[in-house]
């Protein structure tokens, strides 16, 4: 297996673990011990970084940030606004995976008008 493969097999799980985290964290209020889930998650969630980072990848969140075109995701509801002004990444669903020189997998998000 190439090092591409494995970089490429790697993020596949660390997007599915990232998903996984934030379901948790949505949940975490219905949760009994609360302080202690949200402990695991932070925990659970800088082990995966640290994963991540032995290998050469990152996490990329565009969570909040000014939307442009060129950012490395694809967006599932471009067909709600029409051009690309006033638009911010309302929330990812996948994050963007990188390398140093690569986008490993493009991560997805939904986008919202600024101050809505």
């Amino acid at each position: 297996m190439t090092e591409q493969n494995i970089k490429y097999t790697l993020s596949k799980v660390a997007i599915e673990y990232w998903r996984i985290l934030r379901s948790y964290e949505r949940n975490l209020a219905s949760l009994a011990n609360s302080n202690s889930a949200a402990s695991t998650i932070k925990n659970s969630e800088k082990k995966m970084i640290s994963i991540l980072s032995e290998n050469g990848l990152r996490i990329a969140n565009f969570e909040g940030q000014d939307y442009s075109p060129n950012l490395p995701l694809t967006v599932v509801n471009t067909d709600d606004f029409d051009g690309n002004e006033g638009l911010i990444v309302a929330q990812m669903i996948e994050p963007t995976i990188v390398d140093d020189e690569n986008v490993i997998n493009m991560g997805k998000a939904i986008l919202a008008r600024k101050g809505s």
